[in-house]
């Protein structure tokens, strides 16, 4: 498998800490604090929620993608699964 996904339009990829800027300014929406778990007021916040999905995938407990446009790179989003079975 790999980890970056080309859609037409749209890369799927892991998150990086150059997203940390954005991640912060996506939880400023309080629509996306509404549906999300995880609590983002910081870049220190936001730094570790990158660090988590980043050790998620590491540690096979889930996979994690920012969603970008393919042409820009602009973070348009966040798509991610967790596993069930952890038998490898």
């Amino acid at each position: 498998m790999t980890d970056v996904l080309e859609l037409p339009g749209l890369r799927l990829r892991p998150w990086q800490h150059d997203d940390v800027a954005d991640v912060l300014a996506a939880f400023g929406d309080p629509s996306i604090r509404h549906y999300s778990r995880a609590v983002v007021d910081t870049s220190a916040d936001a730094a570790h929620f990158v660090d988590r999905r980043s050790t998620a995938w590491a540690e096979r407990e889930g996979a994690s993608w920012a969603v970008t446009d393919a042409a820009t790179t602009t973070v348009l989003g966040h798509v991610g699964g967790l596993a069930t079975d952890a038998a490898p």
